[in-house]
């Protein structure tokens, strides 16, 4: 996957994963209590994702919900970062829900001034999450471990 491709698949899949990450954290807890999961807490997560995280082991569960949370909290990041229309369009488009022609009429501008502001607020975006890696898988994983190995150095040093 591309680095503009998967920036776009967290942009796509932004509520889902966020939906995922609170189910994971409260299975996990619920699990470390013995309390048992009430089914249908979180209705946007299909049974298959809700049955495959009862499987997994609280630890796993922990560490995913972790990685999942800070690339959430990394896109967010480096949407805070862009320029005030970008950002307008990039959260209208993708995290609002709202349409092409309804970013036109409240942002004052063009479908095809739209197109050029997400084509290069997906290269921004991935540049600040990249932080310098190629824009290749390998570059997507080595980029998750790198964020992983700062933070985790971050709250030993804390």
């Amino acid at each position: 996957m591309q680095g503009t491709e998967y920036v776009l698949f967290l942009l796509k899949n932004y509520h889902r994963l966020k939906s995922e990450v609170k189910f994971m954290e409260m299975e996990r807890q619920d699990r470390e209590a013995g309390i048992p999961q009430l089914t249908g807490v979180f209705g946007m997560i299909i049974s298959q994702s809700a049955s495959r995280f009862r499987q997994m082991d609280p630890e796993v569960l922990k560490k995913t919900a972790a990685i999942v949370g800070g690339e959430l909290r990394d896109l967010e990041d480096a949407l805070d970062v862009l320029p005030r229309i970008e950002k307008g369009v990039m959260r209208d488009i993708y995290l609002n829900g709202v349409s092409w022609i309804s970013v036109t009429h409240k942002w004052h501008i063009s479908e095809s001034t739209i197109s050029r502001y997400r084509k290069k607020s997906l290269e921004k975006i991935w540049r600040y999450m990249s932080r310098g890696l190629s824009l290749t898988c390998e570059g997507v994983i080595e980029c998750v471990k790198q964020r992983k190995e700062t933070t985790e150095k971050k709250s030993t040093s804390l």
